[in-house]
């Protein structure tokens, strides 16, 4: 009873997270159709929980997936210079794309790769026996370790505005996909974590009341 109960929490957290993903992805296409309130609507729901910087976003519909400031610059699309005195410069929910480069998703990258990767592994794991899986405390440490080293570190450079940090780092696609995908894993693991401490904790009460 308890597990089949759990596994269905998790079935339902997956599918929350993949109309929360798919609802991003659903921007650009309303933006293309023409319904651009309605987009304009989404991005400016999902711009309070996602930066939507446009070097680390993703582009639908358009010549080139993925863009740099200095392209979109090149193109006159932002200004040449931030309003927002940091490092790297701030180019972020105020510009949303256009019929040549296309249309942003209304999350980054890596939250692409954070909540893709969780659905995916979220589905395939609601539908195994938690407890024939054997889940480490210490795997589930390094799955998320990137992400959080990653967040970390990038946050202190913005805010101290250490320039020596090469943009190229700090905004690589590749990286954030990778880190993303990381952590998507590491929080379905950390879920079915729970509920496998869960589960045994019922076991070990159930084994006391029946004694």
């Amino acid at each position: 009873m308890n597990l089949a109960f759990n596994q269905k929490v998790l079935l339902i957290i997956s599918l929350i997270v993949f109309f929360y993903l798919g609802l991003a992805f659903m921007a650009p296409m309303f933006m293309k159709g023409g319904y651009t309130s309605i987009a304009t609507t989404i991005y400016e729901i999902y711009e309070k929980f996602c930066h939507q910087r446009v070097e680390r976003s993703l582009f639908l519909m358009g010549e080139k997936s993925f863009y740099t400031t200095q392209e979109l610059k090149m193109l006159e699309l932002i200004p040449n210079e931030s309003s927002e005195n940091q490092y790297p410069e701030y180019f972020g929910h105020d510009y949303i794309g256009n019929e040549t480069v296309g249309y942003k998703v209304a999350v980054c990258i890596r939250d692409i790769a954070l909540y893709g990767s969780f659905v995916i592994f979220g589905f395939l794991l609601g539908l195994v026996n938690p407890k024939k899986l054997k889940i480490s405390g210490w795997v589930i440490l390094v799955l998320l370790l990137p992400i959080l080293l990653d967040v970390g570190f990038q946050t202190l450079v913005e805010k101290l505005a250490i320039e020596a940090v090469p943009t190229q780092y700090i905004n690589s696609i590749s990286k954030r996909i990778v880190t993303g995908v990381l952590g998507g894993i590491g929080l379905v693991l950390s879920v079915l974590k729970l509920f496998e401490i869960r589960l045994t904790n019922s076991d070990e009460k159930e084994r006391m009341t029946n004694a």
